[in-house]
């Protein structure tokens, strides 16, 4: 019966609201993997306006625990569930709560035993996610899933089938590498001066060629690069917790790592910033 009021709950395009929520219910309670699948990818497919506006009513698929197997009948369509979960906490959640998302997606990915699938999944939603934006700013050590997203565009041929293999006006975007923009619109979304102290040693310990790539958004695109010190400034400066003594020395500790990489620029803004209060 679940099966069957699942596949009637999704018959009218677009799908309500309030029908998703009854309708993926009922498509788990019945085993329904069509149906699933179907309200997952509208989750995929939604704009930031689209998701912002969607993540509050879908409760059907934020308030579903995270340290169980949600489907156990389809490993693949449980990591899309997974997935359609994480992008929708990330709209609404704590910085802990999308933590246990994506440790949940992460720990689930390795159920799934075809290999192209997993990696095009794993794909698919952190790419999504990096270019979204969330309630609680940036995504918790978002440049792990950048490195991510960067070796499987390195190794593509060894991971994807040749059907779905990317070619270079889908690694690229206007001419600069897409990870440089995740890199960026997720920079744009740091709300804390001491949020910057991990970043800045992320790009330390990374390979120059890496780092290099990252900064591409601000070397020759039309960013700039005081922009990745100025943001968590401007909003720390807005809600009176501006700390002269401890920010002074945590921009002093930013300015010598940038300098090691030889990023003279990005050394001044933060000596810059590091005297404003």
């Amino acid at each position: 019966m679940n099966f069957e009021i699942a596949n009637s709950l999704v018959k009218r395009q677009p799908i309500e609201l309030s029908d998703a929520n009854s309708a993926l219910l009922a498509a788990l309670q019945g085993k329904n993997t069509s149906v699933i699948g179907l309200l997952c990818l509208a989750v995929f497919g939604a704009d930031q306006d689209q998701l912002e506006k969607m993540a509050p009513h879908l409760t059907g698929f934020t308030f579903i625990r995270t340290d169980t197997v949600v489907y156990k009948e389809d490993c693949y369509t449980n990591l899309i569930f997974r997935g359609a979960q994480l992008l929708l906490i990330y709209q609404t959640g704590a910085k802990n709560e999308v933590q246990e998302a994506l440790d949940c997606f992460r720990r689930e990915s390795e159920l799934v035993k075809d290999e192209v699938a997993k990696k095009s999944t794993i794909f698919m939603v952190y790419s999504k996610l990096l270019s979204s934006t969330g309630k609680s700013g940036s995504l918790p050590n978002f440049w792990e899933l950048i490195c991510t997203l960067d070796i499987m565009m390195e190794n593509q041929g060894a991971i994807f089938s040749p059907e779905i293999t990317f070619d270079k006006n889908l690694a690229d975007l206007d001419g600069l590498p897409i990870i440089s923009f995740l890199f960026l619109n997720q920079i744009h979304q740091v709300r804390k001066i001491d949020q910057l102290i991990p970043i800045f040693y992320f790009l330390n310990y990374s390979k120059p060629d890496l780092r290099n790539k990252l900064f591409l958004s601000y070397t020759e695109g039309t960013f700039e690069v005081d922009s990745l010190v100025s943001i968590p400034w401007l909003r720390e400066h807005e809600e009176n917790t501006i700390d002269p003594i401890n920010h002074s020395k945590i921009f002093s500790e930013l300015e010598q790592l940038a300098e090691s990489w030889g990023n003279f620029e990005l050394a001044v803004c933060c000596r810059r910033y590091g005297t404003l209060w």
